[in-house]
């Protein structure tokens, strides 16, 4: 910087260096005849452009601070151009550049998905593909990574969450090197709040190769992170500080019917507070102090309202996986709207009820008094536990004798005559049918003190499950 140099002396004309490059080499050439001996040479450090400073986002505290905040993230999805309906995205390296975003930084596009003729013409294929991935708002400056343009670590504020067409360049070496997060607004510009099984999928690849991922939820306003739960294939979108509760968590669930809240909330109440309080007197692998509890649900009214709302009320954090069953042309469905107490989610779209299904992944699953939706879901468990897809443990029907006889005996039974589950009867002692909290806590507490006989090795119960005070008396 010429003008603190000591009077007399000068630079040469190079005075810019890069820093991310030798070709500008490290010699200061200096002129001229001064009466003051020269201790330092001034330089001033300045950038043309936030992408080009070169910075690294390890540096960057403010810029990670103002991320950990929900305010600052809205407000700049609040500053990105309209229409709604058209994609945006930003690629933001610094925190003034985060809370100044301004509309003309944004890039907008509208791009135009046309039908894929297939491999069978490969080379049309190709060039659609391409020219779709080029019309997407990311793509300049992913592209501007790949090329060297970029040189800064940032986050990408995206509108909607990316097309899996661009999985390859997300996870080129270059873009995962720079790229420390994206964030986005919405699910799907064509499914709304319904994430795809491709989006799902490329999901997991994001934060297998570390790059994660973050929803601005306006339903429940604040910011999720995308969490894979440990030794599973699938996750959910949890509060920033609840990741580590549910990366950690014991997995209950309530399955029931959307239409009918039943009779069940004391207990249920009962029945999870009775849990942990349990925590403090026993020491198994799912159930002790130092492990917390998430309770899953549909999402849903009725029975899986009182689920969630049970469970925030308790401090148990409150899961949903929700499919769309949002009224549309020709449904034939209940629409179902997402009740107020999910803290952590997953959305499905309705064509891949089967796989959100598959996902739940519950360690305790609890049924109450449902319809066909939940027929599926206890049939489900009951082929994960024939199979040994999950541990054997209890699976609680809540409810009356009678209900669950007509639900569940006259199938056993037929299955038991005709032969079609030799060998796996045993399933009926997975299944405890009760009706107060203190029988279900029996139940439990016998599982983790290893006095409940479930399994191969168990007896067989002729209605397809077992009367719980029957075993509360000791029988």
């Amino acid at each position: 910087m010429d003008s603190l140099l000591p009077e007399g002396y000068k630079h040469t004309s190079a005075n810019i260096l890069q820093p991310d490059t030798r070709a500008s080499g490290d010699i200061y050439e200096l002129y001229g005849e001064g009466k003051k001996e020269l201790y330092d040479i001034p330089l001033e450090f300045f950038t043309l452009e936030p992408h080009r400073a070169h910075v690294f986002f390890s540096d960057n505290h403010r810029l990670q601070e103002a991320l950990k905040e929900a305010e600052p993230l809205f407000e700049a999805f609040k500053r990105a151009p309209t229409p709604i309906e058209h994609q945006a995205a930003v690629f933001v390296v610094k925190e003034s550049q985060l809370v100044n975003l301004k509309q003309e930084e944004w890039i907008v596009s509208n791009p135009l998905l046309q039908p894929f003729p297939g491999v069978t013409h490969r080379a049309r294929q190709s060039h659609m593909v391409e020219r779709y991935i080029e019309q997407q708002p990311s793509y300049p400056f992913l592209k501007a990574i790949e090329s060297g343009l970029i040189t800064s670590q940032g986050v990408l504020l995206t509108r909607y969450f990316p097309s899996p067409l661009l999985k390859r360049m997300l996870l080129s070496y270059y873009v995962q090197s720079l790229l420390m997060g994206i964030y986005f607004q919405y699910p799907s510009l064509s499914s709304g709040y319904y994430f795809s099984q491709e989006d799902r999928s490329m999901l997991i690849d994001l934060v297998t190769f570390g790059i994660p991922v973050y929803w601005v939820d306006e339903t429940t306003q604040q910011v999720l992170e995308y969490v894979q739960r440990p030794h599973k294939t699938s996750g959910m979108f949890v509060p920033l500080n609840q990741v580590e509760t549910f990366k950690r968590a014991t997995f209950f669930g309530v399955y029931g019917s959307n239409l009918l809240s039943g009779n069940f909330e004391g207990e249920l109440k009962s029945l999870l507070s009775g849990i942990l309080q349990m925590r403090e007197r026993v020491d198994h692998p799912l159930l002790k102090k130092e492990i917390p509890l998430a309770l899953v649900t549909g999402g849903g009214p009725g029975a899986m309202e009182i689920g969630n709302r049970m469970a925030k009320e308790l401090g148990i954090l409150s899961c949903a996986n929700i499919v769309d069953f949002e009224v549309k042309k020709g449904t034939v469905v209940n629409e179902q709207k997402q009740n107020p107490y999910v803290e952590a989610k997953m959305t499905y779209r309705l064509d891949h009820l089967v796989e959100r299904q598959a996902e739940f992944y519950l360690d305790f699953p609890i049924f109450v008094m449902g319809g066909i939706g939940t027929d599926f879901e206890l049939a489900l468990e009951e082929v994960r536990h024939k199979v040994g897809a999950r541990a054997f443990g209890p699976i609680i029907l809540f409810g009356d004798m009678d209900y669950w006889k007509e639900k569940i005996t006259s199938r056993f039974q037929c299955n038991m005559r005709s032969g079609t589950i030799r060998g796996s009867e045993w399933v009926s002692n997975s299944f405890f049918c009760i009706q107060t909290a203190e029988q279900g806590l029996e139940i439990y507490r016998k599982y983790f003190m290893g006095e409940l006989k479930i399994g191969k090795e168990g007896p067989v119960y002729d209605d397809g499950f077992v009367d719980a005070a029957s075993i509360c008396c000791g029988n």
